[in-house]
C-alpha cells in the first residue's frame, strides 16, 4: 500500500496493463486515465489476510502420529 499511496510508478504500470484492473481502478478522462486510489484502498482492506497466508497456526516437529513429541 505504501507504494499505491505514493503513486509509485512501476505499480501503477502494472495496474494498468491488465484490462481487468484499469477498468476497476482507473477512470478515463479524455486520453488520461486517473488512479481510484480509494477504490483500491478499499479493494486491499476488504480482501487482506491480517498479513498472513493463513489464518491457521503451522506447527513443525515430531509426532507419534497422534501428538507432538514435545506434549508426551
Amino acid at each position: 500500500m505504501d507504494l499505491v499511496e505514493n503513486i509509485d510508478e512501476k505499480v501503477i504500470d502494472l495496474l494498468l496493463q491488465e484490462k481487468e484492473l484499469r477498468e476497476k481502478f482507473f477512470v478515463k478522462i479524455k486520453d488520461v486515465f486517473v488512479f481510484k486510489i480509494n477504490d483500491f484502498r478499499f479493494f486491499m482492506e476488504e480482501n487482506k489476510v491480517d498479513n498472513s497466508y493463513t489464518a491457521y497456526k503451522n506447527r513443525i516437529g515430531l509426532t507419534d502420529g497422534k501428538k507432538f513429541l514435545k506434549f508426551q
